[in-house]
C-alpha cells in the first residue's frame, strides 16, 4: 500500500477477527521514539508505543488465549531498537514471552504451552566465540553508508530498505526466542527448529510449482515456521491467494485484513473450523519429519449438493436498484490442486425473491482437510442480446471448510466479502457426503 491513513483500529479489527500474527513495520521516529508505517510510501505514521498500549496489549487475546506473534520489520537505528525493547517490556509485561529457547527439545512448543503469551519474530544478533573460545561475544553489525532521505530512486530505496533489516540491539535480540528470523538460502541450509524464514509470494509460488521443491517445503514446514508476504507490486492492499501456501503447510500467509475480498473470506472459513481460535491443525501427512505423500484415495469423499432454491436475494447494486436480478449460483471448490473444481447452475429469469433451481452438483475431494467450498450467488448481466460474463455481479457468498459441512437440508446464509451478513438472503440446499474408498478411481 502506498497511500492512506494508518490507524490503530486496523490492528484492533485484525485481533477481533481472530488474527494471531501482525506485522509491525518499525522506523526511526521523532524524539527517539520508534514509529510504524509502510516505508517509502505516503501512508501516515503511528507511534509504536501507542500500538502496543492501545491495540496489542488489550486485544491480543480477545478471541482466544493462544499465542500472538509480532512480526517485526526492523528499520530502526540501534538506539531506537533499544527503545523498542524498552516499550515491549514496559507495556506488555508478563504477556511478553522472554524465556530462552529450550535447546534440549527438538520441536516447537504447542500453542497450548504458550497461552496468553506474545512472541517476537525478528533477527537475533549472531553470537560468535572469541579467539580463546572462553566466552561468547555478539558479532558487530556491518557498517552501512549513510542513506539520504530525499530523492532515492525506487529500486535503490527498496534495496536500502531490505538491507536495513538488522537487529543491532542486544536488548531487542534477547526478546527473540521461538520465532528467530533467518534469511532463507536453501532447504539444505543448517537451521534450528526455532528459526523461521519469510518468503515473498512470487518466490514461494516458484517453489510450489516445482515438484521437488514443493515436497521439500512441506518437509520444512513440518519442523519450522514460514511466513508468506505479498509481492511489492501489490500497491493497493490486494491480497495473495493463500491456497498454494496452505497446501504446502505454510503456517502464515499474510493478508491485508482491511481488504473486503474473497481471500479474507477464505481465511475466515479456514480458521472458523477450530472455533476461530487462530490455529488449525494441519493434516497428518504434513506433520511428520520426513515428507509423506498423501493418500489421495483412502479418505476421499464424494459431496453431492442439491441446490433447491434461494430466498430474498439482494439486488446487484444501487445503480440497478429498479431492475430485477437474474440469479445463478457458482459452487467453487478450493484446496489441493487435485481437488479444485467449479460448478454453475442455470440462470433464473427475473426472480430474486424466491428463485428455484432444483439442480445437483457433485464433487470428489481427496484431501478434505485442505478443502473450502464457496457458495457464490451471481447476477447475469446481458447487454442487448449479448451475455457479458465479466460484468456479472456478485450478490453474496458463503465459504465453509469441508470438515465443517453437515449433511441434510441446510440454509446457506449469504455474506458480503467483508463478512457482513446479508440478512435475510439465503440458499436452501440438501447435502450428502459419502466416502469413495477405493471402489472408484479419482
Amino acid at each position: 500500500q502506498i497511500t492512506s491513513d494508518s490507524s490503530i483500529d486496523g490492528y484492533i479489527r485484525a485481533f477481533k477477527g481472530g488474527c494471531k500474527c501482525v506485522e509491525l513495520d518499525c522506523w526511526d521516529g521523532p524524539d527517539g521514539d520508534p514509529i510504524i508505517y509502510h516505508g517509502w510510501t505516503l501512508t501516515s505514521k503511528l507511534l509504536l508505543k501507542d500500538v502496543l498500549m492501545d491495540a496489542i496489549k488489550p486485544y491480543s487475546f480477545l478471541t482466544s488465549p493462544y499465542p500472538v506473534i509480532l512480526s517485526i520489520e526492523n528499520h530502526c537505528s540501534p538506539q531506537q531498537q533499544d527503545k523498542m525493547a524498552e516499550h515491549m517490556i514496559n507495556i506488555l509485561g508478563d504477556m511478553l514471552y522472554t524465556r530462552p529457547v529450550d535447546k534440549t527439545q527438538d520441536k516447537l512448543p504447542s500453542p497450548e504451552e504458550l497461552k496468553n503469551k506474545i512472541l517476537l519474530k525478528a533477527k537475533k544478533i549472531k553470537v560468535e566465540e572469541n579467539v580463546n573460545g572462553s566466552e561468547n561475544m555478539p558479532a558487530p553489525p556491518p557498517r552501512k553508508k549513510r542513506i539520504s532521505k530525499t530523492n532515492l530512486p525506487e529500486k535503490k530505496a527498496e534495496a536500502e530498505t531490505k538491507a536495513s533489516v538488522k537487529t543491532q540491539s542486544e536488548a531487542l535480540s534477547c526478546l527473540v526466542n521461538y520465532c528467530e528470523a533467518l534469511k532463507f538460502s536453501s532447504f539444505e541450509q543448517e537451521r534450528s527448529y526455532w528459526q523461521m524464514s519469510s518468503f515473498e509470494e512470487t518466490k514461494a509460488l516458484d517453489i510450489s510449482n516445482n515438484e521437488t521443491n514443493n515436497k521439500k517445503f512441506v518437509s520444512y514446514n513440518s519442523r519450522n515456521l514460514s511466513r508468506i508476504y505479498p509481492k511489492g507490486t501489490r500497491l493497493f492492499s490486494s491480497n495473495l491467494d493463500p491456497f498454494p501456501f496452505w497446501t504446502m503447510g505454510c503456517q502464515m500467509a499474510a493478508l491485508n485484513f482491511q481488504e473486503a475480498d474473497d481471500k479474507n473470506m477464505f481465511n475466515r472459513a479456514k480458521f472458523l473450523q477450530n472455533g476461530n481460535c487462530g490455529y488449525v491443525l494441519k493434516p497428518g501427512y504434513m506433520t511428520g519429519n520426513d515428507h509423506q505423500e498423501p493418500n489421495l484415495e483412502e479418505n476421499a469423499v464424494r459431496l453431492t449438493i442439491h441446490l433447491i432454491s434461494g430466498q430474498h436475494l439482494p439486488n446487484a447494486s444501487e445503480r440497478e436498484a429498479g431492475q430485477i436480478i437474474e440469479p445463478f449460483v457458482k459452487l467453487n471448490m478450493y484446496g489441493h490442486p487435485i481437488d479444485q473444481n467449479q460448478w454453475e447452475s442455470h440462470v433464473v429469469h427475473k426472480n430474486g425473491f424466491n428463485p428455484i433451481w432444483n439442480e445437483k452438483a457433485e464433487f470428489t475431494v481427496a484431501l478434505e482437510d485442505l478443502a473450502i467450498l464457496e457458495f457464490k450467488v451471481m447476477n447475469k448481466v446481458v447487454v442487448g442480446n449479448v451475455d457479458i460474463e465479466n460484468l456479472d455481479d456478485t450478490l453474496g457468498s458463503y465459504a465453509i471448510a469441508l470438515p465443517m459441512i453437515k449433511e441434510g437440508y441446510r440454509n446457506i446464509l449469504l455474506e458480503s466479502y467483508d463478512g457482513r451478513r446479508l440478512t435475510p438472503a439465503n440458499l436452501f440446499v440438501h447435502i450428502k457426503r459419502e466416502f469413495v474408498r477405493n471402489h472408484e478411481p479419482l
